[in-house]
């Protein structure tokens, strides 16, 4: 009967120390549970991040893009004008070469000057005419 007394004083204190031990581990796992949670929130918030940065990250791929192709347009336009300007400069050097050309050019320039020149003479023309009549009407009056 001692022996009972002192099974079922150990299973008293086994089954304490079982409990203890039981709470402590719910206790854990409680802990665990919580973190897993916060866990889960934060990859979901880290996977709802992504998915904005890869929707930004196409969105300028796509405007990457367009301007590449705006640029390669305007690199062509600009080709093409370069390619212009050069055979017009290619003809007017082949022009400048003649020499029928380059009295044209000067009779050309003789010919702006004369009117430069008389568009000064005109000018001043004008210019007498005004004081003159400016003169005579001060003398009527």
């Amino acid at each position: 009967m001692a022996r009972k007394v002192a099974v079922a004083a150990m299973d008293a204190k086994e089954a304490e120390e079982v409990m203890r031990r039981n709470a402590e581990l719910e206790a854990a796992a409680a802990e665990a549970a919580a973190r897993e949670e916060r866990l889960r929130r934060e990859l979901e918030a880290a996977l709802a991040a992504l998915a904005v940065a890869e929707e930004a990250e196409e969105r300028l791929c796509v405007q990457l893009g367009e301007l590449e192709a705006e640029a390669m347009a305007q690199a062509v336009e600009y080709q093409q004008q370069v390619r212009e300007l050069s055979d017009r400069l290619a003809f007017a050097d082949g022009v400048l070469r003649f020499p029928k050309a380059k009295a044209i050019i000067a009779e050309s320039k003789q010919r702006q000057d004369l009117f430069v020149d008389f568009g000064c003479l005109a000018k001043a023309r004008l210019g007498l005419r005004l004081k003159l009549e400016r003169y005579s009407f001060s003398l009527l009056n």
